[in-house]
C-alpha cells in the first residue's frame, strides 16, 4: 500500500504540504495586499496601510472599474481577474465607508498586478 507523505523534515525543521490551499500574498513592510470595496467609490486594490472603522488607507493601489472571469470579488481576491478597465496606479488613497477587505492570494497578486493601466 502507497502512503501520501504530507510533510518533510529537513535541518530538524518540519515543513507541511500546502497543496490545493492558496497561499496569502506576501505582506510588504507588514502591509496586506487586499481587495477593498466601498459603499460608493468602489472597488479597490492594494496594500492596507491603515485601517479605523471604515475608512482604510491603501498604498500602490489601483481602482477596478470593470472586470471579468470571476464571479466574485471573493473570487478576484483568490484567482484574479481580466480585465481592460483597471486605474493608473495611485501611491495612495484615503477611503471611507469601506464595507469589505479581502486578503489576496499571492496568484491573485500576481494576476491583478499584470493587468495594463487603463486610461482615458
Amino acid at each position: 500500500m502507497e502512503t501520501e507523505v504530507n510533510e518533510i523534515t529537513i535541518n530538524g525543521k518540519i515543513y507541511v504540504l500546502k497543496s490545493g490551499i492558496k497561499q496569502a500574498a506576501e505582506s510588504v513592510d507588514g502591509m496586506k495586499y487586499c481587495v477593498v470595496r466601498t459603499y460608493s467609490a468602489g472597488v479597490h486594490i492594494g496594500y492596507v496601510k491603515k485601517h479605523e472603522g471604515q475608512t482604510v488607507t491603501l498604498v500602490n493601489s489601483r481602482r477596478l472599474w470593470s472586470w471579468n472571469k470571476a464571479a466574485s470579488l471573493s473570487q478576484v481576491s483568490m484567482e484574479g481577474c481580466n480585465s481592460d478597465k483597471f486605474a493608473m496606479i495611485l501611491p495612495e488613497i484615503i477611503l471611507t465607508d469601506v464595507i469589505e477587505i479581502i486578503p489576496c492570494s499571492q496568484v491573485a497578486k500576481t494576476r491583478l498586478e499584470g493587468i495594463p493601466e487603463w486610461k482615458a
